[in-house]
């Protein structure tokens, strides 16, 4: 949260009242920042983000499990790692093309953090699905006990 900025969560009424959660840490924060200021309001519908268990989960488990895979393949190891390795996955399954009237687009990748629980289980599951098919790779569940083999 920005400096200039107030982030809180509330509910739209049927009859179109703002009933905003923590009111009085809300009434609060708007003297002591804002007081004798012009300011500008831009509600968007509450998403819950995806957890910090799931990202734990994505930075141990499928990236690593992507990056040998793709080092499996033929891919130049010196030119991947975990990092290289996310932004190739978002690269591939959080892209969209946005375009004008005129018939301009440009393409965007959404970040991860901005997903939703959801979004993000989906998400990882076609990085498993992907995985399955091109790499020949088996990434586990969050919840799936798994055994590794040193030879």
């Amino acid at each position: 949260m920005a400096a200039n900025e107030l982030i809180y969560t509330g509910e739209v009424s049927e009859e179109g009242e703002l009933r905003i959660t923590n009111r009085r840490g809300f009434n609060l924060d708007l003297k002591t920042f804002f007081s004798g200021k012009k300011v500008k309001i831009s509600l968007k519908q509450y998403r819950k983000s995806r957890s910090n268990k799931q990202n734990g989960y994505y930075h141990a488990c499928c990236v690593p499990m992507v990056l040998d895979g793709l080092i499996n393949a033929g891919f130049e190891r010196s030119s991947l790692n975990n990092e290289v390795v996310h932004e190739m996955l978002k690269q591939k399954f959080l892209t969209q093309t946005l375009n004008n009237e005129l018939g301009e687009f440009v393409t965007v990748t959404k970040s991860t953090s901005e997903l939703t629980t959801t979004e993000f289980m989906d998400y990882i599951a076609d990085i498993q699905q992907w995985g399955s098919d091109f790499l020949g790779i088996y990434i586990p569940e969050p919840n799936e006990q798994s055994t590794l083999n040193f030879e």
